[in-house]
């Protein structure tokens, strides 16, 4: 086994200290995969079933009601191109952990301009994991459940409230539930149960079968945007199809799309 890249070597070394510098990649043989059966498929489960949870989020139980409730399924699209390169992305991270034996935000920090840039990059990047928009948004829906109408600023104090209890509950059971892996199996494994059970039976009983055609074909109708109307409101219009029939773009109304963008990835 021997240096493959010693130039990154030198600039870790130079960047993060002799004692901090990232180790430098080597050459080696790959070891032999595992052959796939029922046994070595029962591994895959836990992780599988932890990935799963920890993408079903505000994007299902917020955004995309949201968006879909005002708009239909004209805006689907947007999610089939987030899927799409989030799962190639997905993908290229996981080969690269397989094949360099380390996490693909190691490999961020080896590229130009050095380690010490790029730790600066995420940790300015996760400032937005340090605010509770998630647990402020459930606290907004469960006090709207308790007051049986949607919270005003008068209820901020309720809201408030509930927002730390959400929070804390989210982060209670990896303080107490001892080895931090199972609990999160045990927890991801109920909340992709729960989810997406809740889900087929709303879908299955709740909604017509237009409603299924309309949201699924949603995932197609690529270039449908919200524009402002004549009345004050908002239409669905096509990007390409309006820019044929008038020359120029349509005034697109950005929030919506943006937002479903970011959540649907």
């Amino acid at each position: 086994m021997h240096s493959a890249d010693s130039g990154h070597a030198s600039q870790s070394t130079g960047l993060l200290g002799q004692d901090n510098a990232i180790p430098p990649w080597t050459v080696a043989e790959l070891p032999e995969p595992q052959p796939l059966g029922l046994r070595n498929l029962a591994g895959l489960i836990g992780p599988g079933i932890v990935m799963c949870g920890i993408q079903i989020g505000g994007g299902e139980w917020l955004m995309g009601p949201d968006v879909t409730a005002k708009y239909g399924g004209n805006l689907m699209w947007v999610a089939t191109i987030a899927i799409l390169t989030q799962a190639f992305y997905n993908i290229e991270c996981g080969r690269y952990a397989l094949y360099c034996g380390e996490p693909v935000f190691t490999g961020f920090m080896r590229t130009f301009p050095g380690p010490r840039f790029w730790m600066a990059v995420t940790a300015v990047l996760c400032l937005t994991f340090l605010i509770p928009g998630l647990s402020t948004n459930a606290a907004v829906l469960l006090a709207t459940v308790w007051l049986d109408r949607i919270p005003t600023a008068a209820d901020g104090t309720l809201v408030n409230t509930l927002v730390f209890v959400t929070l804390g509950a989210v982060v209670l059971p990896v303080f107490v539930g001892g080895k931090v892996y199972n609990m999160l199996q045990w927890i991801m494994t109920a909340k992709v149960f729960v989810v997406l059970g809740f889900c087929l039976v709303m879908g299955v009983f709740f909604v017509s079968p237009q409603g299924w055609w309309d949201v699924f074909s949603g995932f197609l109708r690529f270039g449908n945007v919200p524009v402002a109307s004549a009345d004050g409101g908002e239409s669905i219009v096509n990007l390409f199809g309006w820019r044929l029939e008038h020359g120029v773009w349509p005034a697109i109304s950005l929030t919506h799309i943006a937002t479903l963008g970011a959540f649907a990835g």
